[in-house]
């Protein structure tokens, strides 16, 4: 349902801003500049912390720490063309929250190079451990 994924976006966005205060910036269905005019709008994005909150510009590929989206009726897009669309741009961790299957599926780039691999898919109340850009873990339900 439609009220089902904006909660979910919410309740990862507050998750998000509450664990890390200070050391990034959350942004919330806001532009990302992905170079040739591309500006995808993510369900929510982990950029790294900049003073100014990206005023001036939307945030590029190499300010991303992590970007979200929430898929219901859109999974099949979120899964095929976002994750290429993200992979090509450098963005070096991307979750799909699926709220079909009540999972979160994890892309991670690789030591050896930028194909992302499925990291894992963790089942409802779910906890993230030792994220490489955040340094702290993660728990909330879908």
């Amino acid at each position: 349902s439609k009220s089902g994924h904006a909660s979910a976006i919410d309740l990862l966005a507050e998750e998000l801003i509450y664990s890390l205060k200070g050391k990034a910036i959350i942004r919330v269905q806001n532009p990302i500049n992905l170079g040739d005019s591309s500006e995808p709008e993510p369900d929510i994005v982990v950029a790294s912390f900049q003073s100014h909150r990206y005023k001036e510009a939307h945030p590029k590929a190499a300010d991303i720490l992590l970007c979200i989206e929430v898929a219901d009726s859109s999974l099949d897009y979120d899964r095929g063309i976002k994750t290429s669309l993200y992979e090509e741009a450098g963005i070096p961790e991307y979750w799909t929250v699926n709220l079909i299957d009540r999972q979160v599926e994890i892309c991670q780039v690789t030591e050896k190079g930028r194909l992302y691999f499925q990291r894992n898919k963790v089942r409802r109340r779910f906890l993230i451990m030792g994220c490489f850009w955040m340094g702290n873990s993660l728990e909330f339900v879908i």
